[in-house]
Order: C-alpha cells, then structure tokens, then sequence
C-alpha cells in the first residue's frame, strides 16, 4: 500500500507540473496538496504548494506551506532563499532580509541570497522593520508586526523600480533555461508542449565549467546534438567566472511517429561527451503531432514549408537558401469571416445579456453565415432575436451530481459531424466560464476566440477583460459589456488598415534646410531601431541602388560612425544626402510626410512614416511577428520565416545564436523588389 501511496502522490505530482506550466496556480496547488495528503512529509511538495498559493494570491496559504517545508528542511538553502522571496511579495523586508542571510550563511559561495540582500539595501525601512531577522525556535521567521509607512497607497514608493546598487542586471544561476520548446496545445495526454514539423529549439544553460555541445534526445536517443556559443556574464563572487553557453536548434519533427515522448537536453562539458549533472540537464514531456500542410494561421513566419528529402544540403542550409516573404500591410490577420460559430450553451440570462454582442457580431459581418448552438433553455430567445441564419441544439446538461456540463460520446460524434459540414472560418465562446469554450474543438474552425488563455492555452484569439471592485476583488464589469467587448476584439481583426494623418501644411518647408525643393522626389531611408540587433545592415549598399535609378536618397543613420565607413561612391555623390544627427521631430515629420518611399526597420520613424501617408516598406525582424508590429497603410514589408520566430529576444541579444539570420539573410535584391511599385510612382 506504502507504494501504491507513492505512485499515485508522483503521478499528482506531475499533473500539478502540467497545470503550473499553464498558469493554473489554484488548480495546481490542489493537486500538489492531495500529492501532501498521501505523502505528508514531501518537502519540495510543500514548497511547490506554497509558490502555487503564493502565485494565486493566496499568503496566507502559501505560508503554511513554507513553514511545513521549514520543520522538514530546517538546513535546505534554496527553501531559505525561498522564504526570502515570500516575505519580499508579502512587504515583511525585515522577515525577508533574514531569509536571505540565512540562506547566504547555509551556503557561503552562492551569490542569489547576496544580490537580494543588495537590492533590500536600497529600499528605506520604517523604524519597526529596521532591526534584524529573528529565527524562532520552531524556525519560523519572526519580526514587529509593521505600521502603515505612508497615510495612502499613492504615496507609496514603487520599489519594484529602484535601481539597485550594481547598477546592471544580476547574473542568473547555474542552470538550464529554456526559451522555446513547442507549445502548449490540447493533446490526447491533455494539455502538452506540442511540437509538429520544422521546429526550433531555443535554450541555455550558465555554467562554470565550460560546455561544448548540446544533445537533444527523444526518448533516451540522441536526435540532434549542435556546438553551443558562449558568452561571458558578469563577475560574480566566485573565482571561476561564469558563462552562459547558447543554442537554437532547428528540428525537422515530422520524422518521427506522432506521439508522446520523453525530451532530454544534455549540456555536455569538455572533452568527457558523458560529463555532465542535473545543473546541465532537462527534461520533460513532448508530444509530436503530424506537421501542418498550411500555417494554420496565414501570417505565421514560424511554419516553415516542408523540405526536400532529396536535397543533399542540411536543413539550415535549405531553410536559409529560400527566399524572404514580401506582405503587404492590407493583408489582414484574417480575411472577414464567411462562416461564423457563436456558442451560448448555457441559460436564458446568459442569452439575454449577450444580445449587445451578437448585433454588433452581426454588424460587424452582415453578409456571413451565422450560425448559433444553444441549449434547450436559451433556444425560443435565439429564435427571436432574427440575427441567425440557422440554429442548432447541443443535449448539454449541467448535471448537479457532477457538478458541471456533460455531453456523451454519441452526442459528441454527431455534433463533431454536423459542425464539420460547414467549414467555420470562426469559432466565439461568449460564456467567460470554461463551461463550454472545449466544445469549440468539435467545430473545426480555422480561428477560436474566447475568454481564459490561461485555462485555454489552444484558442486562437483570446480575451481577458475585468474591473474588479478594489475591496472585495469581485468583478464589478457588467456581463455584457464583457461579452460585447469578446466581440469587438475579433472585429479589429479584419478591420480596415490604420488612418493617415497627415502632417501640417507648413511642414514642406522645413524640406529646404535638407536642400530639398517642395515637390521634389526622394527615397527616405532610416536604418536605426531601438533594439539594434533587428537592424537590416544593407543601407548603404541600397543606396548604390537606388542612386542607379536617378533618385535622390536621403539617409537617416543612428550609427555614430556611418559616415567614415562609406563607399567613396556615396561619400561624394550630388543626390546622397546622410543625415547622422539627432533631428527635431518637426523635422523628421517633414521628411517622412514627404518621401516618395520611406525603406526603414521596425521602429519609431516608420510607423510615423505609414500615419503620415507615406509608401513604407518595411524590413522585418521576425524576433516579432510581422502582423504585430508590421505598419499600416500602404507598402510592403519583408521578412523572412524562419522555426524559431518569434523568439521575443530583448535584453541578451546573444540569445538567438543564429546572429539574427531572420534579417541579414534578407537580401538588397528582394528590398528592390518590393519597392519596385513605389518607385515607379516616384518616376524612377
């Protein structure tokens, strides 16, 4: 019986990693304290529990945790640190303080207790909170209960903002951290990381012993293994410094079975291919699902076409030889849907409160085909209403004995069936609830829109929008403004592109000081962004071709040193103006309102050059997808699909390890070509 207990405490165990994974803090916890209730004397259990509570907002809960963890832990370090972090989110700074020098003391070389104490050091205490940490016999930490610091919460110091006294970010522990690995999808095993065709990998792990390659493993056998780039971290207080070692593996998955599967990552060390502990080490659940003949959604750059088995070249080879993708910014997310599914399966009032939506779904697509699934208390009110062009009648009780809706396999299949036939576009759960949002899986639809990504990490589009009454927490929204506010997030899906703006009717002049006549024809051309990595590096070679064409070109540069590195062709030519300085935005305003062709990056200048009208083409970085920060207006913008987009990389450019192909493979040649129209109509 002992085993049984413990088998069945591990399998609780791992649903409460999967729920974690999803974010569902409250539900994971559950399961972590009925693992407690079988096996009573996990530690690691209880710390678990307690950062799920914690997460929840629930202190009080969370704390019993931890100081269960405590009497079974009293010595374990990182359940010190760990406490610290606790009493930190609970505002205890001298609780926490304590907790960090405790855990500094247990383990003496560990920096992560001496660099929160640091950022503790630049937050100014109350008199009561000034004093030391206390432990307690029982171990518990011990401190004054405070007083209100301040008379209001809108005095209150933010110290979540203050900068600490390194003046640079922490180096992160020794470890494996994992970027990407598939996505969350809804399975057979349940909600798992999926990974379907060519897809990419992304990781680190920060080391002191130096690493030489990653193994990637699926089921105990080495399916890919690749060099890792390293990089140095800042000094820590150790004498070996330490690096983080990087990658970004591309995988063409649709090799094997579709499955469940077990995933290693092995970071190995030095010449020893077998040297490598749990620091090094990931595991995890995958399942393989067969690859998708079209991006699901057509603006992904992360589906990558299938390759050519034949083609001696490698993977990365083919994938970098193919040409970049050239969208236009009319293109819209979705093209306005033709076919529309509304789910309302639940009672009258939820009906009743859902009519703002539904006329204003049906406003929004007057000539779709609107078809409504409801139960048998909400169907008279559906037929009145005169807004669907057919309506179906789902057999969904809500079942008290279970305490939920409840819909039996031959009634699945037959719905499954019908829904089929009528090839949805679209897909919308107006019920906030979970109570109904699976039953979209039966409908087939190429877009699901509903409330709850964090319990529905499938939908295609999502929704979370609530006022919460300050005191009580209870949500003070009305239902239908909930529901209608579901309905207008999917309109601005295929809506019209943005307006223009055009700038003021004196701004021409400004034009003189850059030697430019009002009417005069010029390409713009601005080859900065606020994150440098995303930066196309080919202006100036761009220039040499446009200038062939008699255009006049005017370069905006951020680069402090651009004008010593160009070509002599450039550096003297009558109709190449570089401007390399800091310009006044009525300035700026001027020459982008009054290009014939702005070409820049993803940045500011550019999203003000497609509000002023302007023709943008615009070269992509796919660290975000283009349908997010693509401009509106007129023009075009390139990019490139690639299995790792989007990475969302930001502060550690390093990260990508691929020096950021998904913009320098973006060659001048494909740039000509997708402001070929635009320079026509400039006359070139």
């Amino acid at each position: 019986m002992a085993l049984l207990g413990r088998l069945r405490a591990a399998r609780l165990v791992s649903r409460a990693a999967r729920a974690a994974r999803e974010r569902r803090w409250t539900h994971a916890a559950a399961l972590y304290e009925a693992a407690l209730r079988l096996r009573p004397d996990g530690g690691r259990t209880h710390v678990q529990a307690g950062h799920m509570r914690k997460e929840a907002g629930e202190l009080a809960a969370a704390e019993r945790h931890y100081q269960a963890a405590l009497r079974l832990m009293p010595d374990d370090p990182d359940l010190a640190l760990q406490l610290g972090h606790f009493h930190r989110v609970a505002g205890r700074v001298a609780e926490a303080k304590g907790a960090y020098e405790r855990a500094a003391t247990l383990r003496p070389d560990w920096r992560d207790p001496v660099t929160e104490l640091e950022r503790l050091a630049t937050v100014t205490l109350p008199r009561d909170q000034a004093g030391e940490g206390a432990l307690a016999d029982d171990g518990r930490l011990l401190a004054p209960a405070p007083e209100p610091l301040y008379e209001s919460a809108r005095d209150r110091l933010l110290t979540e903002y203050l900068p600490t006294r390194l003046g640079r970010a922490d180096p992160p522990p020794e470890g494996v951290s994992i970027r990407r690995l598939g996505h969350l999808d809804r399975t057979a095993w349940g909600t798992a990381r999926t990974l379907r065709g060519i897809e990419a990998i992304l990781g680190s792990c920060v080391s002191r012993d130096p690493i030489r390659d990653v193994q990637i493993l699926l089921n105990g056998y080495v399916v890919h293994e690749q060099a890792v780039r390293a990089y140095p971290l800042p000094a820590d207080v150790a004498s070996a410094p330490l690096r983080k070692y990087v990658f970004n593996a591309w995988i063409d998955f649709s090799r094997f079975v579709p499955g469940r599967y077990h995933v290693e990552l092995r970071f190995r060390a030095g010449e020893d291919a077998d040297r490598f502990d749990e620091r090094r080490r990931f595991c995890d659940y995958v399942v393989l699902k067969p690859p998708a003949a079209t991006p699901e959604v057509p603006g992904s750059e992360a589906w990558v076409p299938p390759i050519d088995p034949c083609d001696p070249r490698t993977l990365d080879a083919q994938i970098d030889a193919r040409p970049s993708v050239v969208r236009r910014p009319a293109e819209r997310l979705i093209a306005p849907p033709q076919r529309i599914l509304v789910l309302r399966t639940d009672q009258l009032g939820d009906l009743a409160i859902s009519v703002p939506a539904l006329r204003r779904l049906r406003a929004l697509a007057p000539d779709a085909l609107l078809v409504g699934l409801f139960t048998t208390a909400n169907e008279g009110l559906a037929r009145s209403l005169g807004l669907f062009d057919e309506i179906l009648i789902a057999d969904f009780p809500d079942v008290r004995e279970e305490r939920r809706r409840v819909m039996a396999a031959p009634e699945q299949e037959r719905l499954r069936e019908r829904l089929h036939g009528y090839d949805f576009d679209v897909a919308i759960d107006l019920a906030p609830a979970d109570v109904s949002r699976n039953l979209m899986l039966l409908s087939g639809a190429k877009l699901t829109v509903g409330f709850g990504r964090e319990q529905s990490p499938w939908l295609g589009a999502a929704l979370d929008f609530d006022v919460r009454d300050a005191l009580g927490q209870a949500s003070i929204l009305p239902s239908a403004a909930r529901t209608l506010a579901l309905v207008e997030a999917l309109g601005t899906l295929f809506a019209d592109a943005g307006p223009v703006v055009p700038a003021e009717a004196g701004s021409v002049e400004r034009l003189a000081r850059f030697g430019l006549a009002p009417g005069e024809r010029f390409v713009l051309l601005h080859d900065g962004a606020r994150i440098a990595f995303s930066r196309w590096p080919y202006y100036p070679a761009l220039s040499e071709r446009l200038l062939e064409r008699d255009l006049k070109v005017v370069h905006l540069t951020d680069e402090v040193d651009q004008r010593a590195r160009l070509p002599a062709t450039l550096a003297g030519h009558p109709r190449y103006l570089l401007i390399d300085e800091r310009l006044p935005f009525e300035d700026l305003d001027a020459l982008v309102a009054h290009c014939a062709l702005f070409v820049g990056n993803d940045s500011g200048p550019k999203h003000l050059a497609a509000l002023r009208g302007a023709n943008v083409v615009s070269v992509h970085c796919a660290r975000t997808n283009w349908g997010e920060w693509g401009q509106g207006g007129s023009g075009a913008i390139v990019t490139r699909r690639v299995p790792c987009s989007p990475c969302h990389i930001y502060h550690e450019p390093e990260e990508c390890a691929r020096d950021y192909v998904c913009v320098t493979a973006i060659s001048v040649d494909e740039v000509l070509a997708a402001s070929a129209p635009y320079l026509q109509v400039a006359g070139a």
